[in-house]
């Protein structure tokens, strides 16, 4: 499929489709960031979905969210149906289980460009025929180590690289790691990596900083994020020196590495009280 980018504002530069993706952890450790991370997936989705049509753009949006299981919430759902809530994403990314992060991750991908190919496939012959411009835009989040999947880091680093060749302008948000080394690791770029404290108020600013970039992805532009966005995300302590950066990667990785699957999860129960479940209603996304 085409994807062509750059990096010109201009009308000839914005794709008339995009399809839009998100892969989001919501395991046991995410509790103390979950109501930022679930109003933060609001704002991207309704980031997205404004985008579109400020730009008469067409197009699907995937919202998928994980722990030991994943739970595609919104499917190859074309935006003019999308109706969604923060009550619906407080309900979506409720944290639970440990971390099914590889295989959730590959699964994603196939299934988006799969739907994407098939939609191409099946436009009306006289726009298939100009050989239209489907962008693609996924963000990957997650704020732990995988512990539960098949698959390995290869794997999906080989998923991942496979997708950026499909034209996937792929995003990684991490916590409590490195996100340049280990999204490198995943096979994501240094340039759509970014590391965020996992507190209120940097988690906050690493969604509103992801939502910002796929938008501009998703119009020609390059989506990099920036220094002033990375520092945004970061509190000071966490140093973005290269030397730095892989000495605190090792020792989060060594300490990890000598937790059981078990401690890791109830690890973020101490000392905090689990927030209630808030429950939605039924959303109807159109046919």
């Amino acid at each position: 499929m085409s994807t062509k980018s750059s990096k010109s504002t201009t009308k000839s530069s914005v794709a008339p489709f995009v399809f839009a993706a998100f892969t989001g952890d919501r395991s046991g450790s995410m509790r103390g960031i979950y109501q930022e991370s679930a109003i933060g997936l609001y704002e991207w989705a309704v980031d997205l979905i404004e985008s579109t049509t400020a730009n008469n753009q067409s197009g699907k949006m995937f919202i998928t969210c994980f722990d030991n299981e994943m739970e595609r919430r919104l499917d190859n759902v074309d935006f003019k149906n999308i109706n969604i809530t923060q009550v619906d994403c407080m309900e979506w990314m409720y944290p639970r289980g440990s971390t099914r992060l590889y295989d959730t991750a590959i699964e994603d991908l196939d299934n988006i460009i799969q739907k994407a190919k098939e939609f191409k496939r099946n436009l009306p012959r006289a726009i298939k025929c100009i050989d239209p411009e489907i962008s693609i835009v996924w963000a990957c989040c997650t704020d732990g180590f995988d512990n539960e999947s098949t698959h390995t880091a290869e794997d999906l680093k080989e998923k991942v690289l496979w997708a950026r060749g499909e034209g996937v302008k792929c995003f990684f948000l991490a916590a409590n790691q490195d996100a340049i080394e280990t999204g490198k690791m995943y096979g994501f770029s240094p340039e759509k990596s970014m590391t965020y404290t996992a507190d209120s108020e940097h988690t906050k600013m690493a969604f509103r900083s992801v939502s910002k970039n796929m938008r501009q992805s998703s119009c020609g532009e390059s989506g990099e994020f920036s220094q002033v966005q990375r520092e945004s995300s970061q509190s000071a302590s966490y140093s973005t020196s290269p030397s730095s950066r892989a000495s605190q990667t090792s020792q989060s990785n060594q300490a990890i590495r000598h937790l059981t699957n078990r401690q890791k999860f109830y690890l973020s129960y101490v000392g905090s009280t689990a927030p209630p479940l808030v429950h939605s209603p039924s959303v109807n996304f159109g046919k």
